[in-house]
């Protein structure tokens, strides 16, 4: 995610032996997928140049669901880790499992709180309910 809370894109072959190794440099990149990247991040960029307040409902309603979706994936997979723990280690899982939730929780709500000043409180108005 950049500064200015735009998603990243990424178009990867996986498994990839590459990403994130000491071989991951320019040379191994696959130019296809790097023009697929380069096409996506140009309409991203020329959509939210281009948007208008009349693009903003569908902007924010897009943004509020994915963030309940990864919200919601959050609270299963902790719920899960301190489910699937041994009862000693369960304050701890438990713990970890707030914590992870409570951060996207902060930073999905970042995120609407910016969405809103795109469109002078456009957004805002048609939101179902606020993150």
């Amino acid at each position: 995610m950049g500064l200015v809370g735009v998603p990243g894109v990424t178009f990867t072959n996986w498994p990839d032996p590459y990403i994130h190794s000491s071989d991951d440099d320019l040379w191994q990149m696959d130019a296809t997928q790097l023009k697929r990247n380069a096409v996506a991040v140009a309409a991203v960029a020329y959509y939210l140049a281009t948007a208008g307040d009349a693009d903003l409902p569908v902007l924010a309603t897009e943004m509020y669901g994915r963030a309940l979706e990864r919200m919601s994936r959050d609270a299963t997979t902790a719920m899960q880790m301190i489910a699937s723990a041994p009862a000693g280690e369960r304050a701890e899982k438990y713990a970890r499992g707030a914590n992870s939730c409570e951060k996207r929780s902060t930073v999905s709500g970042a995120r609407w709180r910016r969405s809103t000043r795109l469109g002078a409180g456009t957004a805002r108005r048609h939101a179902p309910c606020r993150a």
